[in-house]
């Protein structure tokens, strides 16, 4: 089964917009757009890797070349974090619908379990995945969840070799999962889909969502809606976990930086 090339998708061509920030793709799709694009996908002989994009991510891929790579080449780009949408403005790009990591995982599960499309969770600390599944399942009657396994020690480097990951490959396989969740964070998550994709013939979707099992085993709390709104997810993630502090100037002090330079030019 082929990796699909975007190039090559008259679909795409046609039903996205696309842009760039800081030379990092961004497709302005919509959530409708993405479940059309969903049924073509799973309906497909080629395979798909779809991205959430946030602050975070873009900063990364301006000195790691592996994951500027895997964001470039995959099948979707979405608009994950809040300062994405602000970056637009600033740069005069026609705002993007944000589509929430969490938001598109249960929406794709709802189509999963309307159609009888297959899913596998994979990643997540101890029993994370097991009771994400079981909340999933509660919330959507007739999901085919086939596998759900927590993150082995094997998996933790994303540039493995593949021996090493055989066993969770042939389980994959097994279920024949057509849409697999890998929540392992960034950047391991979408370099180990990168790296892995090819071997699971029967995997249609793929999507890195960091930690959104976390929040369907009931972990994490979200965020109040009038926070989601207003784009502060990333203050509650902080007072509930104060030790995320660097990776949150990661994501906004020196992503507005970088969005001041490229502005003045």
């Amino acid at each position: 089964m082929n990796i699909h090339n975007p190039s090559n998708d008259k679909m795409i061509t046609n039903l996205r917009r696309g842009m760039e920030i800081l030379n990092t793709r961004i497709d302005a799709i919509t959530r409708e757009e993405l479940g059309q694009f969903a049924f073509t996908y799973i309906q497909s002989n080629t395979q798909h890797q779809l991205v959430s994009i946030n602050p975070e991510a873009v900063v990364r891929a301006q000195y790691d070349p592996s994951f500027a790579h895997a964001l470039q080449h995959s099948s979707l780009a979405l608009t994950d974090g809040f300062g994405i949408l602000l970056a637009a403005k600033l740069l005069k790009l026609p705002p993007p619908v944000r589509l929430i990591g969490v938001e598109c995982v249960q929406y794709l599960c709802s189509l999963a379990a309307t159609h009888g499309w297959n899913v596998y969770l994979l990643g997540g600390r101890g029993d994370t995945a097991e009771r994400a599944a079981l909340r999933l399942r509660q919330q959507f009657p007739g999901l085919h969840i086939r596998g759900e396994e927590g993150i082995p020690k094997k998996i933790q480097n994303p540039k493995s070799k593949i021996q090493d990951d055989g066993e969770i490959i042939k389980r994959i396989n097994q279920y024949q999962a057509q849409i697999l969740f890998v929540a392992l964070g960034q950047p391991k998550q979408e370099l180990w889909i990168a790296a892995h994709l090819s071997l699971l013939p029967s995997v249609k979707i793929a999507m890195g969502v960091g930690g959104a099992f976390d929040f369907f085993a009931g972990n994490v709390i979200r965020a109040p809606g009038f926070m989601r709104v207003r784009g502060l997810e990333w203050l509650w993630r902080l007072m509930l976990q104060p030790w995320r502090i660097l990776r949150i100037i990661n994501a906004t002090a020196r992503f507005i930086f970088l969005i001041a330079i490229y502005n003045r030019k």
